[in-house]
């Protein structure tokens, strides 16, 4: 942690402060449990880890540890608005250490430098992998997800779990926090309930950072990943140069999520009326709604398109409004993407199913049902027309936002697109097109 962010009271007792805006602490966000974004129980086992060290006048990736008796006594909200600050302290001669918030004790343990003859580690090899069948990344996560768990981000660290739980892997992302983390999501994988468990207790922990680096060193630069196992019968899990004994978690209430209730009805609606207006919501969602009757399909993909002439900022972007109208349709499995070379762009918080790529990085084979763009026909860029038709599946869309009512319709006619939907909306004009679908002409012999 950057010295900004701590104030030392006095060699044992330290003041972190906590801010989730700040890019230093910006993943923890992706730590979400029953709708909350709680901070990790194992980032308290870190920060005490680097302080002991510090007392100890060394690197903490240079000195092995050993935790027992730690207690999770309530758990820490993070929230975007406020800073959390927290305490922390070691006690002198018991090493015992506390974590506090405001007034209240959060968490408690011990902490100490193992001895020479600690050497009680679990062999890796006292678990053969279960070879019957595994759950990849998108598999765990989606079960987690069901028992309230909304892992995002880093926090997403099991690559592959064995049927039988017992055994799997973690991707390495340099972050002591949220490796250790995936090794208590292994470990609530492993129990036979969708009851939403937090550990309120931890037996002992052990961490050897020089044996789980030296591992580290071993793999693949492309696929930093370690084994983890989880021994039910012995309570305990391990990975690298980790190893957890004795996890108490406890139930807790899952949150009834509040569902926004849809309500749709069924009216008459000009598909070409120029003399009145409608908002733009409306007219995206009667297009989409449109294309979609037109393609019967459950698996969706539709593609925002800003070119580097149009003069738009991220408040103008409609892929937000795309992403909605599609997840009010539940039988509709969906992925958005924004294509853009705008610098200023590339880096804007969207929905997380809400993608931001460059046009050169699209594949070949897109097959989107629709592309919205903006302006398109006021541009004489043949090649960019081609580029967008291209990402198109057969009978796909193409959705645009003319600034002037006065349109240019002549790339219509050249590259035989008809239009489908035009209306009004203010001082714009939005059309959706379509390639023109061409029939053979059947001809019949008749002998007489």
């Amino acid at each position: 942690m950057s010295h900004s962010e701590k104030k030392i009271l006095n060699e044992r007792e330290i003041i972190f402060n906590i801010d989730t805006n700040d890019e230093e602490f910006l993943y923890l966000t992706g730590h979400v449990i029953n709708g909350k974004n709680l901070f990790p129980a194992m980032g308290y086992i870190f920060y005490i880890w680097e302080m002991f060290a510090s007392l100890n006048k060394k690197e903490y990736t240079e000195m092995p540890i050993i935790f027992e008796d730690i207690n999770f006594i309530r758990a820490t909200v993070l929230t975007q608005q406020n800073k959390i600050e927290l305490t922390f302290s070691i006690q002198k001669g018991s090493n015992r250490f506390e974590i506090i918030e405001g007034h209240t004790t959060i968490v408690t343990g011990r902490i100490r430098i193992p001895t020479s003859d600690e050497n009680t580690r679990i062999s890796a090899n006292s678990t053969k992998y279960a070879v019957d069948g595994e759950m990849n990344n998108k598999d765990i996560y989606k079960e987690l997800r069901l028992r309230g768990y909304q892992y995002s981000g880093i926090f997403r660290g099991l690559n592959r779990v064995s049927v039988t739980k017992s055994n799997g892997s973690i991707a390495w992302a340099f972050n002591w926090i949220a490796f250790m983390d995936s090794m208590l999501q292994m470990m609530i994988l492993g129990q036979n309930t969708r009851d939403l468990l937090v550990p309120t207790r931890i037996c002992k922990l052990t961490i050897d950072p020089k044996y789980h680096l030296h591992l580290i060193q071993n793999t693949s630069i492309n696929n930093r990943q370690l084994p983890v196992n989880y021994y039910k019968h012995l309570n305990a899990i391990t990975s690298g140069g980790i190893e957890i004994y004795g996890v108490v978690a406890t139930f807790i209430p899952n949150r009834l999520k509040t569902v926004n209730i849809v309500l749709e009805e069924h009216t008459f609606v000009a598909h070409r009326d120029l003399e009145s207006s409608i908002s733009l919501q409306n007219a995206i969602r009667m297009s989409i709604h449109l294309a979609l009757e037109c393609c019967n399909m459950l698996n969706v993909k539709i593609i925002e398109f800003l070119d580097t002439d149009d003069k738009l900022t991220s408040e103008d972007l409609n892929s937000p409004l795309i992403n909605k109208i599609l997840s009010d349709l539940p039988q509709i499995r969906h992925e958005t993407k924004l294509v853009t070379n705008h610098k200023n762009l590339q880096n804007i918080s969207l929905p997380d199913n809400i993608s931001v790529t460059e046009m050169t990085k699209l594949s070949k084979n897109e097959n989107c049902l629709m592309v919205f763009c903006f302006n398109i026909l006021k541009k004489n860029k043949e090649e960019l027309y081609k580029q967008l038709l291209s990402l198109l599946m057969p009978q796909g869309f193409l959705l645009t936002l003319e600034e002037s009512t006065d349109c240019e319709y002549s790339y219509l006619k050249k590259n035989k697109l008809n239009i489908i939907i035009e209306r009004q909306i203010n001082n714009k004009k939005l059309l959706l097109l379509r390639k023109r679908k061409m029939l053979r002409k059947s001809v019949s012999c008749c002998t007489c």
